[in-house]
């Protein structure tokens, strides 16, 4: 029997120089590498594709807030109207010139949205030409995400194919809508795209110093573009162990060396940043462990959206995840079913197919920390927080199919095959319809209402809208929605509170007043706003002692927001009650919350000048004298204190006081005119002759 030819053979014949030779085979490979080039460009063609009808987009919800230079209350956001030395970013939290005690602290996010408004948005003729090259931004970074998802598969041991299509889903994925059209999602593509980098340039089998000196220089910038970022060490050492398994020891040391100094240095900086918050009210105890059982329901459902999303909205209300009180409630345990069976696919699947481990390890690392189970966060649900963990699902659904492609049997190829493309139209249809709703505000709560009946803070949004618009019929029907939905927010019942008071509804306002001191969800400096609004009710009505008492109530249960809204409170209530009442207050509040103030003595000179009590005053107004440490306190002190002294007949010191406060250059012309008027007050008075 004749028998064909031996490869070997060929091979042989190959490497002499004959057909077949490593000359003739260089033109194939490098063909394949161009066809291989060409995909991954369609993949993030693609990915920028999905995304460029946001580049149309203004600004909208929090980017009012974040982003935009001047906010619509006629605020100036410092931090983006005008660019600062980077230290300046790192000094503030998130919501800095919104909520003075927030605790978010991002000041990566922030720098890069003011680089781009000093270099290209200043000389824009509107808020869309200002809000274009920060939309571009976010679709360029998505596009860097997309090609860094692709090297993540190709790092997990998945092959070329597998990982482009890894990359595809990324690309056009649903979940991902919230992020790359609105501004603020900036914290999430940019923690992504250097966490990934740094995992990357860190895996690098020999990878050198300055590599690794890259690779934390990105942690660090992930760190501080978004907190969640901290699940990428765990990442790295991952895809170590599954690349090299055995080397857990290793993966663990050089994990260590490259993002522990980052992290210490971005915990530190944060650290720095709180202590220097002012102190809020704390909110009601005994839900804690009711919001981490919510928590596993969530993070749950953020794994079926990254694997089917389906219907998507901007904000998940209470009612979506309504409170759980027991660790048997059927929805808890069935959460905690669907985790742990993605957490023993991944460990079973460890050794023979890594992909898919690291597909389950990646998504549950990186949504650990934002799914409220191991600690509470501003909000119960958002399917913008699953943005990074959407890499290990689609990772973990192309390690599955191509297992399936290796499988051999072709109906069960086509099936996923099919299965993949319907998934992929579906998805970058609902991209393409989310992105216009991110124009503006109006827009945006316009579509959410009706998309999310169940969330409060969407229909607060869309009241603000419908004020803004002069509908206000519809306002006051759309708030009472609000507190159906969720009782606990103060700014519903305040808003409430102060139409009624409009309407001239005393009774109704004083409800709807006292009910937002009672709630303890707070967006702003709400109680202080409420009990400031209460007060005005009550003095409306001709009840200052309703006034006094409604303050004296609450500042045994709210000491700091009492204690914020002060100042105005005096104003309000000295000339109705006079200062000794309110002096007393003065003295338990600051009992109850220390360092809430720092201008007691201040506010009760002032309060007892203003009710004319000027013995009283004498005393004050010189220990605010001797403990204030700007010119222009000093200078004001001293003015009232000669002011006091006159009006009590003591015009050897009064006069006394006056030329100590002349001697205080350089002296304001108004503050030198009243000083003057005083001393030829005094020179005529008949008590000095």
């Amino acid at each position: 029997m004749a028998r064909g030819p031996d490869p070997r053979a060929a091979r042989a014949r190959g490497s002499a120089g004959g057909p077949g030779s490593e000359s003739a085979t260089a033109p194939a490979r490098a063909a394949r590498r161009l066809r291989a080039r060409a995909l991954l460009a369609l993949v993030l063609l693609a990915a920028f594709a999905a995304y460029a009808p946001s580049l149309a987009n203004g600004y909208a919800f929090d980017d009012r807030f974040i982003a935009l230079p001047v906010r619509d209350d006629g605020s100036v956001n410092t931090l983006v109207a005008e660019l600062h030395p980077p230290a300046a970013y790192f000094k503030v939290n998130y919501w800095h010139g919104v909520y003075p005690a927030d605790v978010l602290y991002r000041p990566v996010t922030t720098w890069s949205i003011a680089l781009l408004h000093a270099a290209f948005g200043r000389g824009a003729a509107d808020e869309y030409g200002q809000a274009f090259p920060q939309h571009l931004a976010n679709v360029l970074l998505h596009v860097l995400a997309t090609w860094l998802t692709y090297r993540v598969a190709r790092a997990a041991r998945l092959g070329r194919g597998a990982s482009r299509a890894v990359a595809l889903a990324f690309a056009v994925h649903a979940v991902h809508s919230e992020v790359v059209a609105g501004i603020v999602g900036r914290s999430e593509l940019l923690a992504f795209v250097s966490g990934a980098g740094a995992v990357l340039l860190a895996l690098r089998p020999r990878a050198a110093w300055p590599r690794l000196g890259g690779a934390a220089g990105l942690a660090f910038l992930a760190f501080a573009s978004k907190e969640s970022a901290v699940a990428w060490p765990a990442v790295a050492v991952l895809l170590a162990v599954l690349r090299a398994p055995g080397t857990l020891r290793a993966a663990l040391r050089r994990a260590a060396l490259v993002f522990g100094p980052p992290l210490a240095a971005f915990l530190a900086l944060r650290a720095a940043m709180i202590a220097g918050l002012p102190e809020g009210d704390a909110a009601a105890g005994g839900v804690e462990l009711g919001r981490r059982l919510v928590g596993a329901e969530g993070w749950a459902r953020g794994l079926l959206m990254c694997l089917f999303p389906w219907r998507l909205a901007v904000d998940y209300g209470p009612a979506t995840f309504t409170l759980i009180e027991s660790p048997l409630n059927p929805r808890f345990l069935g959460a905690v079913a669907l985790l742990a069976a993605c957490a023993a696919l991944g460990w079973k699947a460890r050794r023979r197919a890594p992909a898919v481990a690291a597909g389950c390890g990646i998504f549950l690392l990186t949504s650990f920390p934002i799914s409220n189970v191991p600690f509470l966060i501003g909000v119960r649900f958002a399917e913008r927080l699953y943005y990074t963990p959407s890499l290990g699902a689609c990772l973990l659904a192309g390690a599955l199919a191509q297992r399936l492609a290796a499988s051999g049997a072709r109906p069960l190829r086509r099936a996923a095959a099919g299965a993949f493309v319907v998934w992929l139209a579906w998805s970058a249809v609902l991209v393409l319809r989310r992105n216009p709703i991110w124009r503006d505000d109006a827009t945006l709560f316009a579509h959410e209402y009706v998309n999310q009946p169940d969330s409060a803070r969407i229909a607060m949004n869309w009241a603000g809208v419908l004020q803004r618009q002069g509908r206000d019929a519809e306002v006051v029907e759309v708030l009472r929605r609000v507190v159906r939905l969720d009782p606990e927010l103060a700014s519903a019942w305040n808003e409430l509170g102060v139409r009624a008071q409009r309407a001239g509804d005393v009774a109704g306002a004083i409800e709807c007043l006292t009910a937002a001191l009672r709630a303890r969800k707070l967006d702003s400096d709400v109680h202080s706003i409420a009990l400031q609004n209460l007060v005005r009710v009550h003095l409306g009505a001709g009840d200052s002692a309703a006034a006094l008492v409604a303050v004296e109530q609450h500042a045994g249960a709210l000491p700091g927001a009492v204690a914020r809204a002060f100042p105005a409170l005096q104003d309000l209530l000295v000339p109705k009650v006079g200062a000794t009442p309110l002096v007393a207050l003065s003295r338990r509040i600051d009992a109850a919350a220390p360092g809430a103030r720092r201008d007691w003595t201040r506010l009760r000179a002032i309060a007892c000048y203003t009710a004319r009590d000027h013995a009283a005053a004498v005393d004050f107004l010189r220990a605010w004298r001797a403990e204030a440490p700007a010119l222009a306190d000093r200078q004001q002190a001293t003015l009232l204190l000669g002011s006091a002294l006159a009006s009590l007949g003591r015009l050897a010191d009064a006069r006394a006081a006056l030329g100590e406060l002349q001697a205080m250059t350089p002296l304001p012309e108004a503050t030198a005119a009243e000083a003057q008027r005083l001393l030829r007050a005094i020179e005529n008075d008949p008590r000095g002759r």
